[in-house]
């Protein structure tokens, strides 16, 4: 996946956790159509066929950078999946602990807290209804595969989870730590351009800076044939040359 446009760098992160998440979701929606086809359950066989087509569109929505709609549907797709789990597979199959991954995704949406909670609070809502609700297993499938469907559900929706926002932060600490090499780069360019003094003031006050000096000296200076010495020079050696000239009288300058 590439984005359409120049994101700025909270959304950056949340699409690289999107191009991450997206494929794995697919890869789960595509198991479970052989496998509630193999539990005779054509209604989740069928859904999650269709389940793999609104994952497409959460793909494509992203790519846009359409990122709340994104988020909408897919936690649509979510909690309808938890509902007809529950209704058809039972309480056993562990489908609905995927609603606590939804909860975590829901808050990695940027500048929107609105969405996020609204999601977090319907999954967290629908999540205890389903408890006082749900059936052990409809689907009269043995004791022994449900245990173990639970099981494999609930520890691939909180493994889903710890991965997204231990890769979430992650990335956040590499986008920090690029951040602070930037504004180091900065600080040496500045450092050249301007002394010590004034780059401190710069930085400590707004507006115009200016002091005055009760007595001051100013220094002309000029190369001899600095004109036909610069024909023959190489503009990396003339720079070089120009720094050294500069760089003694800074330092003459330092012990007057």
């Amino acid at each position: 996946l590439k984005p359409k446009r120049k994101l700025d760098p909270a959304y950056e992160r949340v699409f690289v956790v999107a191009t991450v998440t997206i494929p794995m979701a697919l890869m789960i929606h595509l198991s479970y159509i052989p496998l509630f086809y193999w539990m005779g359950l054509p209604v989740l066989c069928y859904y999650n066929i269709a389940s793999t087509l609104a994952w497409l569109l959460v793909m494509y929505l992203v790519r846009k950078t359409r990122f709340n709609e994104a988020w909408c549907v897919f936690s649509a797709e979510v909690m309808i999946q938890a509902v007809l789990c529950v209704l058809y597979a039972g309480w056993s199959f562990g489908f609905q602990y995927y609603l606590f991954t939804l909860v975590g995704i829901s808050f990695l949406l940027p500048n929107n807290t609105r969405l996020s909670m609204t999601i977090a609070v319907l999954a967290i809502v629908e999540f205890g209804f389903l408890v006082l609700w749900a059936n052990d297993s409809p689907s009269n499938m043995p004791t022994l595969f449900m245990f173990a469907c639970r099981v494999i559900n609930s520890c691939c929706a909180f493994a889903i989870l710890l991965f997204i926002q231990t890769f979430h932060q992650r990335i956040i600490l590499e986008t920090e730590k690029k951040l602070g090499e930037a504004m180091a780069t900065n600080e040496e360019l500045l450092q050249n351009v301007f002394p010590a003094k004034v780059l401190q003031a710069l930085k400590d006050q707004k507006g115009v800076i200016a002091e005055r000096f009760e007595c001051a000296t100013v220094l002309f200076a000029d190369i001899v044939n600095f004109t036909p010495m610069s024909e023959r020079m190489s503009a990396i050696e003339l720079v070089h040359l120009l720094d050294k000239f500069f760089s003694r009288l800074e330092i003459g300058r330092a012990h007057v």
